[in-house]
């Protein structure tokens, strides 16, 4: 088959980027059309014969105007590109990514077949779900990282199908002997790791997401240390007055981020579930940590009850530092069961053969 994969971004973001891959390794012809990319994907991309369109349509500053403006421009670009892909041959599908890409494009995409895939819920920007009913209807396929997601579209667009599950799962982890060029770069914070149960927590360190009971449980465990990896939006210094062990690793790329993933102990995954998108989280940090059987702290809500389906990790309550402590312990006791859980909650997800799956039920019609 076909496709053209359309996103409004210089970034490829990691489900839009596992989508690409995958779709090219299913054996489909396929085109990008985007807003950027950086040199090194143009250059992957490239090399496994994927047509690149490059519109450089991107907003110069953050006014609603200039804004506007590169919507509109991406929209002119993007249709032009889509009639050159189609000129010598009709048969094919857009592939549309991400909510700004629907809003971009707008309902001149229904000359076309195409597929969306929304990664949010958007409940906070209505242009966005304007722009999403305008087109989700008419779509071939609708695919969501989370089935609750999934079910909350379903009751907002009144559809008669659901969008199709599609998780957050990263498809180009690196293994643990490919991450080992980044050791000699790292010699000090391998070595520490090496030698400590570290609990790590890697993402924004802000206030939206309080870690200071997860730092003082780890305080009063000497025994476990505490890592925070990530850009730090002004907590930093008050999680070192909590917890004065308190290490931190500064944001650091992928992939080579996953080295200190590979090497931690215990991971943390929490979401502050005041509004609808973060209770029903689809965090692909889960997929992270199980890819090295890593065992989790999550907070209680209904986006990482998969935790505990899978006895992959612990649910606490990220507000009791006693919680906290009694969760740890309980991984510590039965630590090879929850690696076991995570081999098992990892695998439970082939997107690939999800993906695979969908677009065979598209033929048929």
């Amino acid at each position: 088959m076909k496709i053209i994969f359309l996103f409004k971004s210089r970034t490829l973001n990691s489900p839009s980027l596992s989508t690409l891959l995958m779709l090219k390794e299913l054996g489909h012809e396929l085109a990008v059309i985007s807003e950027g990319l950086d040199e090194y994907w143009v250059k992957e991309l490239g090399n496994k014969q994927i047509r690149l369109h490059i519109l450089n349509t991107q907003s110069k500053s953050n006014n609603p105007i200039s804004k506007f403006i590169s919507y509109k421009a991406f929209q002119k670009k993007a249709m032009k590109a889509i009639k050159e892909e189609f000129r010598k041959d009709r048969e094919g599908t857009l592939w549309i990514s991400g909510a700004q890409t629907i809003l971009a494009l707008g309902d001149k995409i229904k000359d076309y077949h195409y597929i969306l895939q929304i990664h949010e819920l958007h409940e906070h920007f209505n242009y966005q779900l304007k722009a999403i009913r305008k087109v989700i209807h008419s779509a071939d396929l609708v695919f969501m990282p989370e089935y609750n997601r999934s079910i909350i579209y379903q009751v907002w667009f009144k559809l008669d199908k659901r969008p199709i599950v599609l998780p957050n799962k990263p498809y180009f982890l690196p293994t643990i002997k490919e991450l080992e060029k980044f050791k000699n770069k790292h010699k000090e914070l391998v070595s520490f790791f090496l030698e400590n149960k570290v609990v790590l927590y890697q993402g924004e360190i802000s206030a939206e997401r309080d870690l200071s009971a997860f730092a003082q449980a780890c305080y009063e465990l000497p025994e476990y240390k505490f890592i925070l990896l990530g850009k730090d939006h002004g907590m930093l210094n008050k999680y070192k007055q909590i917890n004065s062990n308190l290490v931190h690793i500064d944001y650091t790329p992928a992939p080579e981020y996953l080295l200190f993933t590979s090497l931690a102990h215990i991971g943390i995954v929490t979401y502050d579930p005041k509004e609808l998108n973060t209770a029903y989280c689809a965090p692909n940090k889960i997929f992270e940590y199980s890819a090295f059987k890593k065992p989790m702290l999550g907070n209680n809500i209904p986006g990482l009850k998969v935790l505990e389906y899978f006895k992959a990790g612990v649910i606490v309550d990220e507000q009791d530092k006693e919680s906290i402590k009694k969760g740890i312990k309980m991984i510590e006791e039965n630590y090879t069961i929850y690696q076991k859980g995570t081999d098992v909650l990892f695998n439970s997800v082939d997107n690939r053969e999800i993906i695979r799956k969908a677009l065979e039920s598209i033929k048929k019609h």
